[in-house]
């Protein structure tokens, strides 16, 4: 089994706490209600953006690895990148 400590997102506070997981399941959730809090990373689920045209100073028409990496840094683990307005000969259209 493992375990992460940390400020762990508790309906809708930051409460720190120790969370355990095994085989990608949690298997316990202890909070610490007296604990300081100022040093511990935040534990939270993460964010899914469903229309991104850019991030980070990439697009998602040249650098899409680096639009992932940059969203991937503040917390997006999921994301629909958005094309338009790209200009129609850039998503491959002959018209």
């Amino acid at each position: 089994m493992s375990e992460v400590r940390g400020r762990l997102l508790v309906e809708g506070r930051l409460v720190p706490g120790t969370l355990a997981f095994q085989a990608g399941v949690i298997t316990a959730l202890t909070l610490e209600h007296d604990a300081a809090t100022s040093d511990l990373p935040v534990i939270a689920p993460g964010l899914i953006d469903l229309h991104v045209h850019g991030y980070g100073g990439a697009d998602p028409v040249s650098d899409l690895a680096g639009m992932a990496a940059a969203l991937g840094r503040t917390g997006t683990t999921s994301f629909q990148p958005t094309l338009f307005p790209e200009a129609p000969a850039a998503l491959g259209s002959t018209a």
